[in-house]
């Protein structure tokens, strides 16, 4: 189950920033667990990691809204991302000369 709810945690955060989903959108736990091929409950999972990145809210009888990303924060988060790619870069580098 975790690698399912690292798949979802890792797509839909992208998607957000991408602006496929605008604030305010509805994320449907069935929708999605339809897309994954996965039962509601790693969604579930996958909803709460994106509440605690910032990137939606969960609502009482609504679910999962996305919720709007400050640009400073959008900028974070490459600069995140591009420091931790880089960081996979030199470590398979570094375990190519060993």
């Amino acid at each position: 189950m975790q690698g399912i709810c690292q798949r979802l945690g890792d797509a839909r955060p992208l998607d957000i920033l991408r602006g496929e989903f605008k604030d305010g959108d509805q994320l449907i736990q069935e929708a999605l667990a339809r897309e994954y091929d996965v039962s509601r409950m790693p969604v579930r999972e996958a909803l709460r990691q994106l509440e605690a990145r910032g990137l939606a809210r969960l609502e009482l009888h609504r679910g999962a809204i996305v919720s709007s990303i400050p640009v400073e924060q959008i900028g974070e988060l490459f600069h995140l991302r591009a420091a931790s790619l880089l960081n996979v870069k030199i470590s398979c580098f570094t375990s190519n000369l060993s």
